[in-house]
């Protein structure tokens, strides 16, 4: 079987970061030369740490240190990074073909798809809170859309909507039902708790994108 191209190139970065230690160095500086990847190792990953969630004042890397300093630490965040996507690539595919093929009778706004398209992505790339929401945002601004209240300049709460669809049938009974069930799911995750795992995302996922299809294809519109 051929070998995947991510598996060839995890398998060339680590030959590469191997043959630094044992060909290109002397046994007497192997030692020295991993404590310093270590340190690297850990101050990359702080520095990312500390960029995207607060931290203490005194827990931080410091920016003048970054800047300082930014030429090695582009070098150390590029090898971080290149490292965990070839690592993320099998998940990517994996969650890529859980995903079914998406359409409708009637083409959404650009808006909606970018809501639903980016719902979706952020599944496949494992944010699975963004996904949630997003998937959210999408579900709102289709029924909003085939409702005609698109910019109308009105607040418009979900529940609200999703009864109005019912009623001018741009969802079915089952589908309100549906919908109104990942609207309570979503409530949960964007204002209690978090989803702490990929099949709870996925299920909110699948439903919206459903319902989008069953929106964007009923007869019934305001």
């Amino acid at each position: 079987m051929e070998l995947l191209l991510s598996k060839e190139l995890m398998r060339y970065a680590k030959e590469l970061e191997l043959e630094y230690y044992e060909e290109f160095l002397p046994p007497e500086e192997r030692e020295e030369a991993r404590r310093t990847q270590s340190f690297k190792i850990d101050v990359t990953h702080l520095i990312i740490l500390c960029q995207e969630k607060l931290v203490l004042n005194d827990e931080g890397v410091p920016d003048s240190f970054v800047e300082q300093h930014r030429e090695i630490v582009e070098r150390w965040l590029d090898e971080h990074y290149s490292f965990i996507q070839l690592e993320n690539i099998s998940g990517l595919i994996r969650r890529t073909l859980q995903l079914s093929t998406l359409t409708a009778k009637d083409t959404p706004s650009a808006q909606t798809n970018l809501y639903i398209s980016e719902a979706s992505r952020a599944y496949i790339h494992g944010f699975q809170n963004a996904s949630v929401a997003m998937s959210r945002a999408a579900l709102e601004q289709a029924v909003k859309e085939r409702l005609g209240r698109q910019g109308d300049g009105e607040e418009n709460m979900l529940g609200s909507l999703l009864k109005d669809a019912k009623k001018w049938k741009i969802l079915s009974k089952t589908g309100a039902e549906c919908a109104w069930d990942l609207k309570e799911k979503t409530n949960k995750v964007l204002h209690e708790s978090p989803v702490k795992d990929e099949e709870a995302a996925l299920e909110i996922l699948v439903g919206v994108r459903s319902l989008l299809e069953e929106i964007y294809t009923a007869d019934g519109r305001f």
